[in-house]
């Protein structure tokens, strides 16, 4: 039910709804105990509402001890589009999670700052090709967006 309304709020996109889902990613049950899900669709719905309000609590999802949080939230970081969220996605390029470190290498390509080419350089050298792919493709998606 509450995942349902996560992704309902996303929907909407309404402003209104982020303290709601800031709450969501706060509250200890669904940090503890709670169902990833609900974690993961309030992350999206952030996301979707691109609010920079949600920057310092999607960098916390980050840290999400679940995979797919973490993924979804560098997505949600990649709409919201915040030169902001640029050290917390370069931390991301760390995560123990091919997949998150995917994610993240997208995400900054698409923000598209200078200030993520250092990070990007280092994830050419990841273990994974799909991380060293997508931070090559970040990287040419910079430097157009220099060129233009």
């Amino acid at each position: 039910m509450r995942r349902e309304v996560a992704e309902a709020l996303g929907e909407i996109g309404s402003k209104e709804a982020v303290p709601h889902l800031i709450e969501v990613l706060k509250d200890e049950h669904w940090l503890n105990h709670g169902d990833w899900r609900v974690r993961e669709a309030a992350v999206k719905a952030l996301g979707e509402i691109g609010s920079k309000e949600a920057i310092p609590y999607l960098a916390e999802a980050l840290k999400d001890v679940d995979s797919d949080v973490r993924e979804a939230a560098a997505y949600a970081l990649g709409k919201i589009g915040s030169k902001e969220a640029i050290p917390h996605l370069a931390e991301a390029l760390k995560d123990v999670n091919s997949d998150v470190r995917e994610s993240a290498a997208e995400v900054l390509g698409k923000i598209g700052s200078k200030e993520a080419i250092p990070h990007l350089i280092k994830a050419l050298k990841d273990e994974d090709s799909y991380v060293r792919k997508a931070a090559a493709v970040a990287l040419r998606k910079i430097k157009q967006q220099s060129q233009n």
